[in-house]
């Protein structure tokens, strides 16, 4: 899926920028907008396409809480935020997705994210698209599907190529790059490396090869995937 927009809503600064750096540091997350307030926040959703909420609940003259009890537009997915763990119940009862008690791990914020980019997978309509975003060099660089012939993985890097030669690296772990690309398209051949099917020229044992760019190693666990999906 392409990228979730979210918006945090709190009225302390330092809290705002310690979910903002979360945030920043999640590929799969794009911050929409920030709110001190409820009133702030109430037109933000007005205005934006928002998929994820993270939300203070003490927060003065309108709470968290009766925001979200009383709010009647389109309400993403909620992520109540606050140091006190006494509103957890209330919280779910108004069924938040999840409740994160400050200060918030960064661990336990990747969990967050996690579930809910799996959440709105499924939510979502899946569009037919041809590109998605990265995130390189403090921007997000659109790239054309059709012209990435493989990626390879490289521990918290990735490396794509593409079929004029360029090549461009980015902060990623391959599996959330795998997850951004069309399924009918692409195929995972090695825990290193992502191929599009359209460039495969042909397959051995233990390699595939692609049209005029080399050969890419073929890992133990996934023979068994690849013969089926050239047949497809």
């Amino acid at each position: 899926m392409n990228l979730i927009n979210c918006v945090v809503a709190d009225d302390e600064p330092i809290a705002r920028k310690g979910i903002l750096e979360f945030i920043d540091k999640v590929d799969f997350l794009n911050v929409a907008g920030t709110a001190k307030d409820v009133y702030e926040l109430e037109k933000l959703l007005g205005q934006r396409e928002v998929d994820l909420l993270f939300i203070d609940i003490d927060m003065p003259g309108v709470s968290g809480i009766d925001f979200i009890r009383n709010y009647e537009g389109r309400m993403p997915l909620v992520v109540f935020t606050t140091a006190y763990p006494e509103y957890a119940v209330e919280s779910y009862s108004l069924k938040a997705f999840d409740y994160l008690l400050k200060p918030v791990s960064p661990e336990r914020f990747r969990m967050t994210a996690e579930r809910a980019m799996d959440t709105l997978s499924v939510l979502m309509p899946k569009e037919k698209k041809d590109y998605f975003f990265v995130r390189c060099d403090g921007k997000y660089e659109k790239l054309v599907m059709s012209d990435i012939v493989y990626i390879s993985g490289m521990q918290n890097y990735v490396k794509i190529h593409f079929s004029s030669g360029k090549t461009m690296v980015v902060h990623s772990a391959l599996k959330s790059i795998y997850r951004q690309l069309d399924e009918n398209r692409f195929i995972m051949i090695h825990k290193s490396y992502i191929v599009n099917l359209d460039y495969i020229a042909s397959v051995s044992g233990s390699h595939v090869s692609l049209t005029e760019l080399g050969q890419i190693p073929i890992g133990r666990h996934f023979k068994a995937s690849i013969m089926p999906r050239l047949y497809n």
